[in-house]
C-alpha cells in the first residue's frame, strides 16, 4: 500500500510540475519518457475522473448499491484515458515527423500524457459540478464552466508546443504547427461529417 501511496503522489506531483514549471519538467522528464510511464500517468487519470463519477453517484443515489458498476466504471475509464492520450499524440507525432523531429514516439507521448492526464481529471470535475447541479435542480450554466474549461485548454496548447520543442528540438514555430494543423484537420472532418448527417435527415 505505501509503494502505491508513493507511485501515485509521484505522478500527481508530475501534474503538478507541469502546469507550474512546465519547460523544467519537460527537461527534466524527457530522460523518463517511455511508453511506460506514459501508460501509467493516463491510466490513473483515468482512474480519478471515473472515482469522482463513482462519488458523484454515491452521493446522488444516496446507496452504495453502485458498488459493481464503480469498478467496470474505474477500469473503463482508466483504458479509455489511454486510449484518449494516443488519439491525442499520435497526430501530433506524425506531423512532427513530417516537420522532421527528433524525438521518439515513447518522448512523445509521455511527455503529452503528462499534459492531457490532468486536464482528463479537471474537466471531468467540472462535468461532475454540472451534472450535480442538475440533480439539484440547480441552474448551473455549461457555458460559464466551458469558458474555464477553454482557458484551461488554451494554457495545454501552450504546454503542448514547449514539450514538443522540448522533444523534437525544432523550434517553437514548427511546435505549434505540429498540433495546430491536425487540430484543424480534426475541425474540418467533424463539420464535414456534421453537414453529411444533416443532408441525411
Amino acid at each position: 500500500m505505501a509503494e502505491i501511496k508513493r507511485w501515485t503522489f509521484s505522478i500527481v506531483g508530475k501534474w503538478l510540475s507541469v502546469y507550474r514549471s512546465p519547460s523544467a519538467t519537460f527537461r527534466n522528464e524527457k530522460n523518463n519518457a517511455n511508453l511506460n510511464n506514459a501508460i501509467q500517468v493516463l491510466g490513473l487519470a483515468g482512474f480519478f475522473a471515473g472515482l469522482e463519477i463513482c462519488i458523484f453517484q454515491i452521493i446522488a443515489r444516496g446507496s452504495t448499491a453502485i458498488i459493481p458498476f464503480a469498478v467496470v466504471m474505474l477500469i473503463g475509464m482508466s483504458i479509455g484515458a489511454i486510449l484518449f492520450g494516443f488519439i491525442y499524440s499520435a497526430p501530433n507525432y506524425v506531423m512532427c515527423l513530417i516537420l522532421k523531429g527528433k524525438g521518439s514516439f515513447g518522448q512523445h507521448f509521455y511527455l503529452l500524457s503528462l499534459i492531457s492526464a490532468p486536464f482528463l481529471v479537471i474537466y471531468q470535475f467540472f462535468s461532475v459540478i454540472w451534472w450535480f447541479s442538475l440533480e439539484l435542480s440547480f441552474d448551473m450554466s455549461w457555458n460559464y464552466l466551458g469558458i474555464i474549461l477553454r482557458v484551461i485548454a488554451l494554457y495545454g496548447a501552450y504546454l503542448t508546443t514547449l514539450a514538443v520543442d522540448e522533444i523534437h528540438e525544432f523550434g517553437k514555430k514548427k511546435a505549434i504547427l505540429s498540433w495546430l494543423v491536425p487540430a484543424l484537420g480534426l475541425l474540418m472532418m467533424e463539420r464535414r461529417l456534421g453537414f453529411f448527417l444533416d443532408s441525411l435527415k
